[in-house]
């Protein structure tokens, strides 16, 4: 698990039941945001996100793909000839929960 957590009970188990549910391989990572900071900068994913918001609310802006199928090995910070055309919004959401 990312930033050095691993088996956090309540994770697992929330991770197991989605995979249970989908059928698939699941790997769950967990990230805060503090107010208006931004976790990240603008970059792509090369594995399908679902994101459940826990708590507060987040502004999602996502940008119509420019690496099409990327595989697990594919990272957006060593590709930046992929970086997202920021004119380009697909999506633009707030989740609250």
């Amino acid at each position: 698990m990312a930033n050095g957590i691993v088996n956090e009970p309540s994770v697992d188990v929330f991770s197991q039941e989605i995979a249970q549910f989908t059928g698939c391989h699941i790997f769950s990572s967990l990230y805060i945001a503090f107010n208006t900071q931004r976790s990240f900068k603008s970059h792509w994913d090369s594995r399908d996100i679902f994101v459940v918001q826990m708590q507060g609310k987040k502004r999602w802006i996502i940008h119509a793909p420019r690496f099409k199928n990327p595989l697990f090995m594919h990272r957006s910070k060593d590709m930046p000839e992929y970086d997202p055309n920021l004119d380009d919004v697909y999506m633009d959401i707030v989740l609250e929960a």
